[in-house]
C-alpha cells in the first residue's frame, strides 16, 4: 500500500554547509566558521537536532556540535529565546565561578539557514553532549539486567540542583525537567547538564508578589484560567504539585521535578505502564478541566510514588533499606512543601546536603565497627561514572584538542579551563565529590571521614552565614543515629545557630512580600 509523500523536511539535509558567525572575542574581529551537517540525531514534536562538524576543525571549545531548529516558523522565536536563556545561565555561572562549570550546554552561536519556501531558519549551535537519562536507563538495564544504582541517580539529582540554582541566579526557571532534558558530558568524570530551555520562564518578582497576595479562591480560579489558555508546562509525570495546581513559576517546582526524576531513574517502569497514570497524563494535557484532572493525577501519582519508594527499600539489602527509605521520603516531602517564593541559595544547599547524607549512608553503612556488624555490600553504591561505564556510554579519555597555534591554545586554556565539551580533566572538576569513593575498601580513618563530611556541603556559591551553618550541620549529622527524618535535626541546628548568632535567624526561603 503506497502512501503519498509528505512535504520536504524543513531542516538542513546531510552534507549541507552552514556558515556560523562567531561572537566578538574581544579583539574586534568576528570569525566565520563553516559547518557540515553530518546526520539528523533526533526529531521531536517541536523541532529537530542535527549533528554538525566544523570543516576545518577551528570551532573553538567544541569539536563536534549539535544544531537545534524548529519545524515551524512560528516557533523560531522560541528557538532564539532558548539560545538567549542558555547563554544567560552560562554567563552567570561563569561569573560566579561555580565549581564544575555551568550545568547547561555552551551555545557557540545562532546560524541562519534558508530552507524550502524561502524561510530563514535559526539554528542554535551548541556543545554536543554524550547521552540523556533515557539513553542511560536503556543501555544500563539492557547490559546489566538490573535497575540503575541509587547512588548514580542521587548524584545526577545533585548535579541538577546545581543547574537549577544557576537558572535561578540568572532569573529563570527551567519548567521542563524530564529524562530527555537531562544529559551527561562525554568526559570522565561525567557532569549532568540541563538542556531544552524552550519552556523556561522568567522569574517575575512583581507577578509572583501580586499572585501571592491574592485570596486563595481567586488564585485557584486564575490558575485554572491560565492553564486553560496556556497549557501545562513540562511533563505531567514529573510536574510538581505546584505546577499541577496552576501556581506561577517561582523555581521551587523544578526542585520537586528533579527529586521525582531521581526516583524514576531507579524505578522507571512502574509509572509508565500503569493504565491509570497513562490515562490521567493524557487528560491532564488535553482535557478541558485540567486543574480537576491535575488533582486526580496528584492523588494517583502519590500512591505510585509510595510504591516506588518501597520498591527501592526492598532493593537495598538488610538494614540499609530501612535507613534510606525514610530519608528519601523526607526529601520528596521537603521539596513538595517549599513555600511559594523564589528559592534562595540556602534552599539549594539544604537539598544538596540531604542528598549528600543519603549518599553517605550508602557508602558508610555496614562499615565494620565490630564483630557484630558485618559489611553490607550492594551495587547501589556504584557512582554515576561507574554506571555510565558499565552501560558503555562514557569516554575513558578526553577528546583531542582542535588544531590551533600554541599561543591560541594556551590563551584558551587559561580563559576557559573549565568549559564543558573541551575535555575537562579529572583533576580540575568535581573535586568536591570525594564521597564517591567506595568506603567499603577505604580505611575508616578520621581524616578521610572528615574529608567526606566536608564534601557534602556544595561550594558553588559564595559563602554566607547560612552556608557556614549548613557545613557545620552536615558534619554533625553523618554519624548520628537518626531514623531518616531530618525535622528533629533541623530543630537542633536552629538552636545551635541561635546560640552562636543570636541576631541572625536561619531562613531557608525569603518570601516575596
Amino acid at each position: 500500500m503506497s502512501t503519498a509523500a509528505g512535504p520536504p523536511p524543513l531542516y538542513p539535509s546531510p552534507g549541507a554547509k552552514i556558515s556560523l558567525l562567531l561572537a566578538d572575542d574581544g579583539g574586534g574581529e568576528r570569525k566565520v566558521v563553516e559547518l557540515t551537517v553530518e546526520k539528523l540525531i533526533s526529531k521531536g514534536a517541536d523541532g529537530a537536532t542535527t549533528l554538525l562538524a566544523p570543516t576545518s576543525g577551528n570551532l573553538p571549545l567544541v569539536h563536534r556540535c549539535v544544531g537545534k531548529s524548529a519545524h515551524d516558523a512560528s516557533n523560531d522565536a522560541a528557538i532564539l529565546a532558548e539560545a538567549a536563556s542558555l547563554t544567560a545561565v552560562w554567563r552567570r555561572a561563569e561569573e560566579a565561578g561555580d565549581e564544575g562549570g555551568p550545568r547547561v550546554p555552551r551555545v557557540v552561536g545562532v546560524a541562519w539557514v534558508e530552507v524550502e519556501g524561502g524561510r530563514k531558519m535559526p539554528i542554535i549551535i551548541m556543545e554536543r553532549l554524550q547521552c540523556d537519562v533515557n539513553d542511560l536507563l536503556r543501555a544500563y538495564q539492557a547490559k546489566m539486567q538490573r535497575p540503575l544504582p541509587l547512588k548514580a541517580a542521587l548524584q545526577t539529582c545533585s548535579e541538577m540542583v546545581v543547574g537549577l540554582e544557576q537558572f535561578c541566579r540568572a532569573g529563570k526557571s527551567h519548567e521542563d525537567i524530564n529524562p530527555g532534558n537531562t544529559m551527561f558530558t562525554a568526559t570522565s568524570p561525567p557532569a549532568a547538564k540541563l538542556i531544552d530551555a524552550t519552556r523556561s520562564a522568567d522569574l517575575d518578582i512583581k507577578a509572583i508578589k501580586a499572585f501571592q497576595n491574592r485570596p486563595l479562591l481567586d488564585r485557584l480560579m486564575s490558575s485554572n484560567g491560565q492553564q486553560s489558555r496556556g497549557g501545562l508546562r513540562g511533563a505531567p509525570l514529573f510536574a510538581s504539585p505546584h505546577t499541577l495546581r496552576g501556581d506561577l513559576p517561582c523555581g521551587r517546582e523544578d526542585l520537586s521535578a528533579a527529586v521525582r526524576l531521581t526516583i524514576h531513574m531507579v524505578t522507571a517502569a512502574a509509572m509508565h505502564t500503569d493504565p491509570t497514570m497513562v490515562s490521567l497524563q493524557r487528560r491532564t494535557r488535553e482535557g478541558n478541566d485540567r486543574q480537576k484532572t491535575g488533582v486526580q493525577f496528584l492523588y494517583a501519582r502519590e500512591k505510585m510514588e509510595q510504591k516506588a519508594l518501597l520498591q527501592i527499600k526492598e532493593m537495598l539489602p538488610g538494614e540499609m533499606g530501612k535507613e534510606i527509605y525514610p530519608r528519601l521520603k523526607s526529601l520528596l516531602q521537603h521539596v513538595d512543601e517549599l513555600p511559594f517564593a523564589v528559592p534562595q541559595p540556602s534552599v539549594y544547599a539544604d537539598i544538596r546536603r540531604r542528598i549528600g547524607i543519603i549518599i553517605m549512608c550508602l557508602d558508610e553503612y555496614g562499615k565494620p565497627q565490630g564483630r557484630r556488624h558485618p559489611i553490607v555490600d550492594s551495587y547501589h553504591k556504584d557512582d554515576l561514572a561507574t554506571a555510565l561505564e558499565q552501560a558503555g556510554l562514557i569516554m575513558t579519555k578526553e577528546p583531542e584538542q582542535p588544531q590551533q597555534s600554541r599561543a591560541d591554545s594556551q590563551e584558551e586554556t587559561q580563559d576557559t579551563s573549565n568549559a564543558p565539551g573541551q575535555g575537562v580533566t579529572q583533576e580540575d572538576t568535581h573535586k568536591e565529590d570525594t564521597h564517591e569513593e567506595d568506603s567499603s575498601t577505604t580505611p575508616s580513618s578520621s581524616s578521610n571521614r572528615r574529608k567526606r563530611r566536608n564534601a557534602v556541603t556544595p561550594k558553588h556559591y559564595p559563602e554566607t552565614p547560612d552556608n557556614r551553618r549548613h557545613s557545620t550541620d552536615a558534619e554533625g549529622d553523618i554519624d548520628s543515629d537518626t531514623d531518616g527524618d531530618d525535622s528533629d535535626v533541623d530543630m537542633a541546628w536552629e538552636a545551635e545557630a541561635e546560640e552562636a548568632e543570636p541576631s541572625v535567624k536561619r531562613r531557608k526561603c525569603i518570601p516575596v512580600v
